[in-house]
């Protein structure tokens, strides 16, 4: 059973959402991919939460094994919060890890930025959630989320869950991005980048933020 499926962390973690708009472009079944923005460090957790009272359904987050929180509590804790655990050293072995879990028919979310950011423009994405899609052809839906505490840590991020937090988050889903199914291993940059292009410029408008093409950059 999910954590998010708990009645008490359930009401906490939807005690901080201030508005959701768009679950009806949620798929009512089947794996599929949700690409969002990362303003602070509950992000995954809200937009689990959402799903599992929207759709009775677990989001398996990709998290880097290498920040804190997880080096801290571990394999145990990541399966109890639903992440899959990845090493940023070893992108192939990462990308397996979530087509595994995709062709067992979960929903994989993932930050296409890899990284928190809080200023008001979308950084250039790294070309994991652009393979994922083109790897499976499934459906991405882009998420924003706005209006929330910034990426903050230690006191400040303990200040921010009693305090800043309460009614504070806007969480967006937009309509579905459906890509081609590219059947080779190797799949051409220019590719990737009008893939990652496509689903950045989907969730921009979704978070009140700007995006510049990383052709522009």
């Amino acid at each position: 059973m999910s954590v998010f499926s708990n009645p008490f962390i359930q009401n906490t973690l939807q005690s901080y959402i201030k508005e959701v708009r768009g679950l009806e472009n949620i798929p009512p079944a089947g794996p599929f991919i949700i690409a969002v923005n990362h303003n602070n460090h509950l992000d995954s957790f809200i937009i689990c939460s959402i799903i599992q009272k929207h759709a009775n359904r677990t989001v398996k987050f990709l998290a880097r094994k290498d920040i804190t929180i997880w080096r801290v509590i571990g394999q145990w804790g990541a399966d109890r919060l639903s992440a899959i655990l990845i090493d940023p050293t070893k992108r192939s072995e990462s990308m397996d890890i979530a087509l595994d879990a995709l062709n067992q028919g979960h929903i994989i979310g993932n930050y296409p930025e890899a990284q928190l950011n809080d200023t008001d423009e979308l950084v250039a994405p790294r070309s994991g959630t652009a393979r994922l899609a083109l790897w499976t052809g499934l459906p991405v839906i882009p998420a924003g989320i706005s209006e929330g505490p910034g990426a903050h840590l230690g006191f400040k991020l303990f200040k921010d869950i009693l305090f800043s937090f309460k009614n504070s988050t806007k969480v967006v889903f937009g309509k579905a991005l459906q890509f081609e199914r590219y059947k080779e291993e190797i799949i051409p940059k220019e590719l990737l980048d009008q893939t990652s292009d496509a689903i950045m410029h989907a969730i921009a408008p979704l978070c009140g933020k700007t995006y510049t093409r990383k052709a522009d950059l």
